[in-house]
């Protein structure tokens, strides 16, 4: 082994260096015998059944999936929005959609119970898989049943429900199979809601909810509104529409 020495370092420059190395080695030393002390007795718990780290539990869904905590700022800046799971009673574990005040974090709220999410043929409430609230904060965009596409759950199901009414309507019409709209988002002026759904791009009126497709094509290979696998994985761009500030037109992607 070679060690380069600069010129401007001195015979007692050199004398610190060489104490500084032998005392680095030692410190080294003693950290290597403390790790091994450690690895020791860690040994014992990772040998019990409880603590083991297999492949089953790595690739569990729930056990060691990160835990996030997803909020909505309102556009009054005052307020944000989360999402909860019930603790107890007939919807335990169904989440509700909760609205806090952040100067004051005991003011807190919710803004939709479990039970006001369930639908008339259904007797457990949507799992909301994520919401999105209308210009006017009158009516909520929910994605539910989603379904992996790529990588990510990008297909799924979606209701707008009534913060005034306590309603809920289904998107995509009756034609419109399980899990396949994607992509959905409001109009500007909170009255439509543009989706994908088959690869076309469609605009629905929420007042009589009649449908309108906007992009017409027969060859399956042409995708609009949305990006292919590629897109995804390596440049995490999905989405491939949006609409303009007034609402008159849609900008979308078409490959």
């Amino acid at each position: 082994m070679f060690l380069f020495l600069p010129a401007y370092l001195s015979a007692s420059n050199l004398r610190q260096h060489s104490f500084m190395k032998q005392g680095s080695i030692n410190a080294g030393c003693g950290a290597l015998l403390l790790l091994l002390s450690f690895l020791g007795d860690a040994s014992a718990d990772i040998s019990a059944p409880s603590s083991q780290l297999t492949l089953e539990r790595i690739h569990d869904k729930e056990e060691l999936r990160e835990k996030r905590f997803e909020l909505k700022w309102l556009k009054d800046g005052n307020h944000y929005t989360f999402l909860q799971k019930v603790d107890q009673g007939e919807y335990k574990n169904s989440k509700e959609i909760w609205i806090a005040n952040a100067a004051d974090p005991d003011d807190s709220r919710v803004l939709v119970t479990a039970g006001e999410l369930v639908t008339a043929d259904s007797e457990t409430p949507l799992e909301v898989d994520g919401y999105a609230f209308s210009p006017d904060r009158t009516l909520l965009l929910i994605y539910t049943n989603s379904q992996r596409v790529w990588r990510r759950n990008s297909r799924g199901d979606y209701w707008v429900y009534s913060l005034q009414n306590k309603t809920l309507k289904k998107l995509g019409g009756a034609n419109a199979a399980p899990s396949s709209l994607m992509f959905a988002k409001f109009s500007p002026d909170g009255k439509y809601v543009a989706y994908v759904r088959d690869s076309h791009i469609h605009v629905e009126n929420l007042g009589d909810q009649a449908i309108r497709t906007l992009t017409t094509s027969d060859n399956s290979m042409i995708f609009n509104g949305r990006f292919d696998w590629v897109y995804e994985e390596e440049l995490g761009i999905r989405d491939g529409f949006r609409w303009s500030p007034d609402g008159s037109a849609i900008a979308y992607w078409q490959f």
